[in-house]
């Protein structure tokens, strides 16, 4: 079966607040809205805001939150384990090579072949479909579609892709797309015009989108798509432009950084896939971190995947949001010692003491740090995995700060 993954640029619906979607003349989500009604879909939490895309880029690919290893040498990742399987690996993306070192990068995640701007996507360029010197998403999905076309057939494909065009800044005194979503009651100059432009660009990456996957939809080939958001677009100093159309993205609360921090992701299969599969590849997806999403991908489509995916299947079932020191949201009721808790600790001490692919300047990095856990809006849980004395003792040191700042230090070992 083949998959085809594609991260959109600041791609997010605005439409699931009311005080957005009550403004608009004109859906700019339409198109998008009906690949997700076909789909298996869910809320991405990220860790950046307008930039740092490559955060939710290399957790999808390697199952790592941030702060993501250095990369310096061949690693383990889930580009890697497609290879070790025999399928072809490759992709693009209309930026320069050189940003975030990908070119190099990619590479050393096990892809095979990766198109950048620099000496491939400049030369689709036209003054038609330039914007800001990078291809548009039309051009940019029809090269995705030309690619799919002249791969390798005799072996099954891999791709992984980024776009460009939802990338701001976004015009605040000119119509870039021509169209009104939002009317200029009750708004200032520039938050009409900023917005608007972002839900131009978000329209015409909804209508890309859906030709792209009516190119699969009879193709006798199994294919299986995914589509995320890597992080929502700044609209404004401060994000002003968001508090001005009635959202909350107060991130002292649990509401505005919900608000602030989600976005999309849909997995759509085609009938050759999902008689394949035996999946429908349709319903509602869990809330979680971009780490976890190749994961619930494996699982819509039965796969086991490698020992690094096994043991994400059981965290998730503690933690779905991992971020370094950012909002990591439980259920409150996960917080007492439940089975599902000692069977993720369990499988952190063999992950900790085994030789095997899973090793600390990889995705073990993440253990050893301080986290926060927003309990809810008033209380918070601090923890600190404390590996560094002899096994089989695994030691975690827990502070619960509560609303008034009073904190309990919680020591627990585990046999």
């Amino acid at each position: 079966v083949n998959v085809i993954a594609t991260m959109l640029e600041s791609f997010s619906d605005l439409s699931v607040f009311g005080t957005v979607s009550d403004r608009f003349v004109q859906d700019p989500y339409a198109d998008f809205h009906a690949l997700q009604a076909e789909s298996y879909t869910g809320t991405l939490i990220s860790d950046t805001i307008g930039g740092g895309t490559i955060n939710a880029e290399r957790a999808f690919l390697t199952g790592y939150s941030y702060p993501q290893p250095r990369y310096r040498r061949d690693t383990e990742s889930f580009v890697r384990y497609f290879l070790e399987q025999g399928y072809e690996t490759e992709g693009g993306h209309p930026g320069y090579a050189w940003f975030y070192s990908r070119e190099k990068i990619n590479e050393r995640l096990g892809f095979e072949t990766y198109h950048f701007l620099d000496g491939y996507y400049e030369n689709l360029l036209t003054d038609e479909n330039s914007l800001d010197g990078h291809p548009n998403d039309e051009t940019f999905f029809a090269e995705r579609a030309e690619s799919w076309e002249a791969r390798d057939p005799s072996k099954p494909c891999f791709s992984f892709s980024v776009s460009y065009q939802g990338h701001s800044p976004y015009a605040d005194d000119t119509l870039v797309w021509g169209e009104t979503y939002i009317p200029h009651d009750g708004i200032s100059d520039a938050a009409y015009y900023t917005v608007n432009n972002y839900l131009g660009s978000v329209a015409s990456t909804g209508k890309q989108l859906a030709a792209y996957v009516d190119s699969f939809r009879d193709d006798p080939e199994p294919v299986v798509l995914v589509f995320f958001g890597d992080h929502k677009p700044t609209l404004g100093a401060g994000n002003s432009f968001y508090e001005e159309l009635g959202v909350n993205v107060q991130e002292g609360t649990a509401e505005g950084l919900y608000h602030l921090y989600t976005t999309p992701y849909l997995i759509w299969a085609n009938d050759a896939a999902k008689a394949v599969l035996g999946q429908d590849f349709t319903g509602t997806g869990p809330t979680i971190s971009p780490c976890y999403l190749m994961s619930v991908l494996f699982d819509c489509c039965g796969w086991d995947g490698p020992s690094w995916m096994q043991l994400q299947r059981q965290t998730i079932r503690v933690m779905k949001e991992s971020h370094l020191l950012a909002g990591v949201i439980i259920h409150a009721d996960w917080l007492t010692f439940n089975p599902y808790l000692r069977q993720l600790i369990h499988c952190l001490l063999h992950a900790l003491h085994t030789k095997c692919k899973v090793t600390q300047p990889t995705g073990l990095r993440a253990v050893h740090t301080l986290r926060r856990i927003f309990l809810c809006e008033k209380l918070q849980l601090c923890v600190f995995v404390n590996t560094q004395i002899q096994l089989p003792i695994f030691t975690l040191w827990t502070v619960v700060f509560s609303d008034n700042r009073e904190a309990q230090l919680v020591h627990i070992e585990i046999l």
